[in-house]
This record gives structure tokens, C-alpha cells and sequence, in this order.
């Protein structure tokens, strides 16, 4: 769900920017969008599937990619297991991605985006794109963490 606006309005308009890009809007292809602009936080490939079965599976993860590409939804690399996807929130940001629950939060650090530039600047190359996904363990999990280490070993 894209905040701010109904599911319907959401898949309309991913729906007028696949349309943009010339993918045909099939009716298949219709439904698996407003699937996408109805999930709540992320969600995997196989997930919206499961919701939409009547859509192939190749046209999920085609419309998924090409979503990705225009910026519309996140892809966001597991340590473990399948990416999840979200509707894109804001332009360029970056993951925090729990390794215990999973839980994943945005976050956009300029002086990141300065590192980079001066990396690339350094060994006379440019910029083009990049991804950032930092695994941590978050304040729930390493409160269970140190809950279980300070039980006595059997």
C-alpha cells in the first residue's frame, strides 16, 4: 500500500507507468498489479503469486523487475531466502535488514552517498548507481539475544 492513497489509485498508476514502458496491460497482468498495490510492507515474489495463481509465473517476476527498474518498487536482498519487494516510498534510500526476524527499514545517510563519490572520484571512475543493504540485529532481537546468553548452558 502506497501511503496516501487508496489500493486502487496505487495500481493505477503502476499500472499507467508499465504502460509507458510498452508492456501490453493484459488482464492477468491487471489483477498481479493490484495484488502488488494491496500488499502491506514487503512481500515476496511467490507471496503475490499466491494471491493472484492464475497469473503466470514468468509475468510476476517480469512485472517485478520491470517495476524495480522503474524505481517503483524496492528489491530487497535476504541474507537468507528469497528478496522481498516494496513499493518504492522515496526516491534513493538504503536497507537495514534484521538477519534474526527480517524486519527491514529504509534509510537515506547523505554522507553515504558522499563516501561513494569520493571512492569512485579517487580511482578516476564515476558513479552510475548502487544498492545498500546493511544486516543487523535489531533492538527486539538482541534483546532475546541477551535474554538466551544469560541463560546457563545444559
Amino acid at each position: 500500500m502506497i501511503p496516501g492513497i487508496t489500493n486502487a489509485q496505487g495500481a493505477s498508476l503502476l499500472l499507467e507507468a508499465l504502460a509507458q514502458r510498452g508492456m501490453r496491460l493484459t488482464g492477468p497482468r491487471r489483477r498481479l498489479v493490484e495484488a502488488i498495490a494491496s500488499q502491506k510492507g514487503l512481500f515476496t515474489a511467490e507471496g503475490v503469486h499466491s494471491v493472484v495463481p492464475e497469473v503466470g509465473r514468468a509475468t510476476v517476476f517480469r512485472t517485478l523487475k520491470t517495476l524495480v527498474g522503474m524505481g517503483l518498487l524496492c528489491r530487497v536482498p535476504m541474507e537468507h531466502g528469497a528478496p522481498r519487494y516494496g513499493l518504492a516510498s522515496r526516491l534513493h534510500h538504503h536497507h537495514l535488514v534484521c538477519v534474526a526476524c527480517g524486519e527491514v527499514r529504509d534509510f537515506v545517510r547523505p554522507e553515504v552517498e558522499a563516501i561513494l563519490h569520493r571512492l569512485a572520484s579517487s580511482a578516476d571512475l564515476r558513479v552510475l548507481g548502487h544498492r545498500l543493504e546493511v544486516y543487523v540485529l535489531c533492538a527486539h532481537c538482541q534483546q532475546k539475544e541477551g535474554a538466551c546468553s544469560a541463560l546457563p548452558l545444559a
